[in-house]
């Protein structure tokens, strides 16, 4: 452990004050002078010592000697005849020699040991005039202006430096030097312009303003640069360049605070935000009062989610500067990010009133408006946004965040379209098609609509752009899914699970679609995966039970069915599964009695009572039987009648939204009301355009009509849609069975059971029989299609 280090570190100053006091103290009892140096070099040494000593040999070179040569050299240049004036006049002018400058007064030194170097530590050496001293002691003869200005003295050593222990040092951080300078020049107007005060230091001085101007300028210019490329590559080296500049002006100017503070924003560009930080310290250290630093550092912190440090650094940034309209809206961000809302709402109200035409306010806004479900004011922000800056990109995707919070989904895919228009050639997860950007939100709102195939083709889009996004597969699964391509599902959900293999949700979902491609054992085992990946999820016991069930394994299902009720008592679905497993297997009794535990659970649901009213029908309680058909049939009624209210309401409201005029008519068609229902699937294809499934949809209800003309006019458009929809082609072969087009309708049932529609159960469940398919249309089936229509 090294202790001596450790200790010195902590008798260290902490404060300029400090500093002076040590510096007073420990020149108090005798004669004192002092020498500031802006590194902690070695040695106390003079400069022709260091230049000798980077010869090889150098300890065999007398420096009396060497120096005596340069002085004999330097008569041709100069009118002084004196020795001594012409090494002061060459000390003074940068020239090697063996005289190491001191000063009478600390000041200057403290002015030297600080000036030209601000990120280094530097020193002031106290040294006591003793006999042996005095002997090395060199004044000025006829001295000039700037000897004056510096009471300079010299000490001439004959070895070229200082013994150690002849003199007492004091450091000086670099996180004080700027400070120290500042005193300086406020309480004894000592100043780089004061020591050196002839024509050489204005030279001097104005050759490092010019070098700082420049590296500094030119900083600048490539930072600029890189905030308005576009090409990635263009943009990561602007900024490095501009690094660069801004690290060479740099030590060359007192006020190197600007410098540092644009080197840290250059910084947090490039992603490299500790760096950034450091910067930010120095500039503070350098400048206490320096607002635009509190609130760049804290902007920092906030980059690396410290936001108690950005807090406390952006309300510095407030005090210092209490006009700061950005300070508070980044404010206003973190305390968001701490879940602290009202107080970011203060703190953007007032960034607001200071800033009422800034977009990007009312946008940040928003986002704690939409988080604490404020929508219609997250609208107005956003509405104000957008006509402060009508190409607002942030504005139009927040804005259509919110209603599709509100599901007013034709407005919100309009927003989610015109962000995308604005920033189509941004790329990677920031851009539009990024995991959070335009193109999976407006994906995710077709998807609301039942608009699949353009929810399919939008997270394609992010697919291509982050192939590594699990959820844009998940969420197209869901499409495809819907659309019934099962294959497609299926896929996108194993390249889901590749993603991440440890979401159960996957899993069972992937199950489902297996379960809808009768693949029960494929089903089995996701929905397995599923429940060792999550023990306690009811519903996916229940559907394992399900597909048991399917198998024939009547005791797996009940074991399943059971531990879901076990899981969770009021979950009515497994009670249904048990009675109707118990229904299979003869247990009529059991099947009432789970079918009754469903019922108390879900008293309004048409299809438990019909579940029971079978089973009574089996044991020959007929009486009860047929009150549970008829609640079946009230309740299916009632509930029409219901979604038909609820969504004519919701009309009223939002006459664009798809989704209401769809669930009202596919409660229109099953109430029989098909005038009705056609009406609103026409609507719905004006809302939502090309959109195969709702063509099949309105098509079924004009051939139930006798209408047959337009029902193949609307199947043909959704083959037109989408030429694999396998129950378009067969509900449009049926059709044809009634216009008595043998050959077309023998090829569209032919297409239909290639792409694995079951036509047999298919055409039961509308007929019953050929004979009485044959009745209704009037004529006789021909043989080979009747052929097709029964043998599976």
């Amino acid at each position: 452990m090294n202790t001596k280090n450790r200790a010195a570190s902590q008798n260290k100053p902490r404060t300029v004050d400090e500093i002076i006091d040590e510096i007073e103290e420990r020149s108090t009892d005798g004669d004192y002078i002092f020498r500031g140096e802006a590194e902690c070099y070695e040695k106390v040494s003079s400069n022709l010592y260091r230049e000798i000593k980077s010869i090889i040999g150098f300890e065999n070179v007398d420096i009396g000697n060497f120096q005596g040569e340069i002085i004999e050299q330097a008569k041709d240049y100069t009118d002084t005849t004196g020795s001594f004036e012409i090494l002061t006049e060459l000390q003074h002018y940068g020239g090697k020699t063996n005289l190491i400058d001191f000063t009478q007064d600390y000041k200057v030194a403290l002015f030297f040991a600080c000036y030209g170097t601000l990120n280094k530590p530097g020193r002031v050496i106290i040294l006591r005039i003793t006999d042996k001293i005095k002997k090395m002691l060199r004044e000025p003869q006829h001295p000039k202006k700037r000897v004056l200005a510096q009471k300079s003295v010299f000490i001439q050593p004959p070895k070229g430096y200082i013994e150690r222990k002849k003199y007492h040092v004091i450091c000086i951080p670099a996180s004080l030097k700027f400070l120290v300078l500042q005193y300086l020049l406020e309480d004894h107007d000592i100043e780089p312009k004061t020591i050196y005060n002839d024509i050489h230091g204005f030279i001097g001085s104005y050759n490092n303003q010019w070098k700082s101007y420049r590296g500094f300028y030119n900083g600048l210019t490539l930072q600029d640069r890189g905030d308005k490329a576009m090409d990635p590559k263009e943009k990561l080296e602007s900024y490095e360049k501009a690094v660069e500049y801004y690290t060479s002006a740099l030590g060359l100017e007192v006020d190197d605070a600007a410098v540092y503070m644009n080197r840290g924003n250059t910084y947090l560009e490039l992603g490299k935000v500790d760096k950034a930080i450091e910067d930010f310290n120095t500039a503070i250290n350098m400048y206490p009062y320096f607002s635009d630093a509190f609130y760049n550092r804290g902007t920092a912190y906030l980059n690396l989610d410290k936001i108690d440090k950005a807090i406390e650094d952006l309300n510095t940034a407030i005090e210092l500067e209490p006009t700061d309209a950005d300070a508070y809206s980044n404010l206003g961000k973190a305390y968001s990010i701490k879940g602290n809302m009202g107080r970011s709402i203060e703190n953007y109200n007032n960034a607001v009133q200071l800033k009422p035409d800034d977009a990007n306010t009312y946008c940040d806004r928003s986002l704690v408006y939409i988080d604490t479900d404020e929508i219609s004011e997250a609208i107005k922000d956003l509405d104000t946004a957008l006509k402060l800056d009508p190409d607002n990109v942030k504005a139009y995707y927040n804005r259509g965040r919110a209603y599709s919070i509100k599901r007013d989904y034709e407005k919100s895919i309009k927003d989610y379209t015109k962000a995308i228009e604005l920033d189509i050639e941004s790329t990677g997860p920031d851009g539009p098609a990024g995991p959070n950007g335009s193109y999976h939100k407006r994906g995710l709102d077709y998807l609301s609509r039942n608009e699949f195939g353009k929810a399919i083709a939008d997270f394609t889009k992010v697919i291509e752009c982050n192939s590594e996004f699990a959820d844009a597969y998940r969420k197209r699964a869901l499409a495809y899914f819907a659309k019934g391509e099962y294959d497609y599902a299926i896929a996108d959900d194993t390249k889901s699970i590749e993603l991440g293999p440890n979401d159960a949700d996957i899993y069972n979902s992937r199950g489902l679609t297996y379960f809808m491609k009768h693949e029960h054992d494929l089903a089995i085992a996701d929905y397995t995966e599923a429940i060792e990946l999550d023990p306690n999820d009811a519903k996916i016991y229940n559907n394992r039970g399900n597909a048991y069930e399917f198998k024939g394994n009547h005791d797996l299902a009940i074991k399943d069915f059971t531990e879901a009720v076990r899981i969770n008592p009021n979950f009515a679905t497994p009670y249904n599964g048990l009675g109707n497993v118990y229904y299979g297997k003869g247990q009529f009794d059991k099947a009432i009695t789970n079918h009754t535990r469903a019922i108390e659970l879900d008293p309004n649901n048409a299809r438990l009572y019909e579940a029971r009213g079978n089973a009574y029908s089996r044991i020959g309680e007929v009486d009860k039987a047929s009150m549970d058909y008829t609640k079946a049939a009230e309740l299916k009624d009632s509930e029409l009648e219901k979604t038909i209210a609820d969504c004519t309401k919701a009309i009223e409201f939002y006459p664009s939204e798809v989704n209401h005029y769809q669930k009202r008519a596919n409660s229109y068609f099953k109430k029989e009301e098909y005038d009705k229902a056609i009406v609103d699937y026409t609507k719905v294809i004006e809302l939502s355009s090309a959109n195969a499934r709702i063509y099949c949809q309105r098509g079924l209800p004009y051939f139930l009509k006798g209408e047959y003309d337009k029902a193949i006019d609307d199947f043909s458009k959704a083959i037109e849609l989408d030429p694999d929809f396998a129950g378009a082609y067969c509900f449009r072969g049926i059709v044809r069975l009634h216009t008595r087009e043998w050959d077309k309708a023998k090829e569209d049932i032919d297409i239909s059971i290639n792409m694995g529609v079951d036509i047999v159960n298919g055409f039961r469940s509308v007929y019953q029989s050929i004979e009485n398919c044959e009745q209704i249309i009037g004529t006789k089936l021909p043989e080979d299609i009747v052929t097709m229509l029964t043998q599976s």
